[in-house]
């Protein structure tokens, strides 16, 4: 069989009687079994086995006679456990516990007492030893069941050790309660999120100390509800911190329960999700359809509600245009000086905080202005205070620069970090947008130009066709009156129609182009309808007649003749109405 790794011994025992009991009873231990009860399966009875832990366990011994030979080996090597005899030839009684104790504080020890030492097991006990046996009546299985004891002791609170340093190195906030919900314990991390000490929360409920008053009372009756009937609840909840701000937590609750199932308190973990949150808000408002410095005046809103903005509440966004070596100053949001705002209105590239990261394209965090090298520019009555500055950056092009004021020493975490990298980089996008839309909007209005012009000119060019026109139809009616030969009269009869079609699409054309133009013109004057509609008939009763049909006009007997508006449009109107009527229909009337 493979051994385990063996457990290291020191022995530290005057007498030699009783180091050869110990050794033997060492060495019998790895050859004989180790018998304990096991559970089997579903509906089967618990049955002897032998462990192997057990048999698998066995011991290297190391052997001295005094303190300082104890002191010298604890030196060189590393021991899982100590078996400590007194008296020692070089110390008495307590004094060598408390010594090897400081010694050696991560490996149990066991001290080793005669029968009428047995006076001295709490003073042991309370001296630094794990546990103790009477030399005189330990046996075999007494000896190996305190060992054992010992190093099981040991290991848990190794275990316990390192999960306290863990609770403690995490960066989400720890609350541990009693089961009336009454804090016991706090990480460093609540510390920091909340601003509340170990000592102001302890004895307090969370509730006490956090509610924001923003969720209603049936919020948390479902909470607890939940945590009644399953024993956990996880959600965002809206904290206060101690200073009175809000914060978005991300929380888990569970209860614990000891052996019996009894419950004996809760474990609380807070998220801080402000980021998460400010992230989403400042997406949303950037998807508005408000101008830009808008927009943007707006997410400075949302980020100086981060806790690190309280105090200076300001700051701005720098735009560099195509291919220039500058920053230009686009947004500004918050007090600043006269001074201030007339030295930077233009930055050039590679000046300052907010020159360096237009070159670099990466955020830079300055902790004091008065302290930081790189904090060329200064001005009067400024007051010590920290800055972010965030690369607006589409791909790999520096668009701008988003400069934050912060409290002195700005937090520089992770998370925080990235999303002040993810805003610039959705501020980039809206400023790629905006010019796309300006882009758009600007061949819209060329477009429309373009098409103003056209609309004008053959406005124009209409009106300058339709008075020669018009001298050519009065020349064939004069015409008509003259003596002609039937074939003359057939010949001016479609010249005369011929004229009559080409105003019809000239005046058709003048009123588009007014209407493009915006220079369409609706008249308002008395006028007689019933004369209007005879007229209209006794046009097109010839091109009727000549297509083998029958036109009619019959109006309502009370119909008034004087109406008001426009008789040259609703000539044309009709006109056209009852010309694609006699044009469209085959026969009949």
């Amino acid at each position: 069989m493979r051994l385990s790794k063996p457990v290291c011994v020191l022995l530290v025992e005057a007498n030699p009687a009783d180091v050869q009991r110990i050794q033997i009873a060492l060495r019998q231990f790895k050859d004989q079994p180790f018998e304990v009860m096991r559970a089997a399966g579903p509906g089967v009875a618990p049955k002897k086995t032998v462990d192997s832990r057990a048999l698998d366990m066995h011991f290297k011994v190391t052997w001295v006679v005094s303190q300082a030979e104890a002191l010298q080996k604890i030196s060189e090597s590393n021991f899982d456990i100590l078996l400590l005899g007194l008296p020692l030839p070089d110390s008495q009684g307590l004094s060598a516990v408390r010594t090897v104790t400081q010694a050696v504080a991560s490996a149990p020890i066991i001290v080793l007492l005669n029968q009428e030492e047995t006076y001295y097991a709490d003073t042991v006990l309370k001296a630094g030893a794990k546990n103790y046996i009477v030399k005189d009546t330990a046996g075999y299985g007494e000896l190996i069941r305190v060992m054992r004891y010992a190093l099981q002791r040991a290991d848990v609170e190794t275990q316990n050790q390192l999960l306290a340093a863990g609770l403690k190195a995490t960066s989400n906030a720890i609350i541990i309660t009693d089961k009336d919900m009454r804090i016991e314990w706090v990480n460093p991390a609540f510390t920091q999120l909340t601003g509340f000490s170990f000592l102001d929360a302890l004895g307090r409920r969370p509730a006490e100390l956090l509610k924001s008053d923003i969720h209603d009372q049936l919020s948390y009756q479902d909470m607890w509800q939940k945590l009644l009937d399953t024993g956990q609840w996880q959600g965002e909840i809206i904290n206060r911190h101690k200073d009175g701000s809000l914060y978005n937590a991300d929380v888990g609750i569970s209860s614990v329960r000891n052996k019996e199932g009894v419950l004996s308190g809760y474990v609380h973990v807070h998220r801080d999700i402000s980021d998460s949150v400010v992230r989403l808000a400042i997406s949303e408002v950037l998807r508005q359809c408000i101008p830009l410095p808008e927009r943007f005046k707006k997410v400075l809103d949302i980020l100086f509600n981060l806790k690190t903005f309280d105090l200076q509440r300001k700051g701005g966004i720098f735009i560099r245009a195509k291919g220039e070596n500058y920053l230009s100053l686009h947004t500004l949001h918050g007090v600043f000086s006269k001074e201030f705002i007339a030295k930077e209105q233009r930055v050039q590239c590679g000046s300052c905080l907010c020159g360096r990261v237009a070159i670099s394209g990466k955020l830079l965090v300055s902790d004091d202005c008065f302290c930081d090298p790189r904090h060329e520019h200064t001005f009067q009555n400024m007051q010590a205070h920290g800055h972010y500055i965030v690369p607006i950056t589409f791909d790999t092009e520096v668009l701008g620069v988003l400069f934050l004021y912060t409290d002195p020493y700005p937090t520089q975490a992770e998370s925080r970090l990235t999303m002040l990298t993810q805003v610039g980089e959705m501020m980039a996008l809206a400023l790629r947008q905006e010019d796309a839309r300006n882009a758009l909007e600007a061949a819209r209005d060329m477009a429309m130009r373009a098409s103003l012009v056209k609309s004008e000119f053959l406005a124009n060019m209409s009106h300058e066709i339709r008075t020669p026109m018009n001298g050519v139809l009065g020349m064939l009616d004069l015409l008509r009156d003259t003596p002609m030969s039937p074939t003359q009269q057939d010949w001016l009869e479609t010249a005369h129609s011929s004229a009559h079609t080409l105003l019809d699409i000239i005046n058709d054309i003048l009123d588009f182009s007014k209407l493009e133009a915006g220079k369409f013109e609706v008249e308002l004057v008395d006028f007689n309808l019933v004369d209007l509609v005879d007229d209209i008939c006794a046009l097109l009763a010839g091109r009727a007649f000549a297509a083998g049909l029958e036109l009619n006009c019959a109006l309502p007997v009370p119909m008034p003749p004087q109406w008001r508006g426009d008789p040259m449009r609703i000539r044309q109107v009709l006109t056209n109405l009852v010309g694609n009527a006699v044009k469209f229909t085959e026969q009949g009337e």
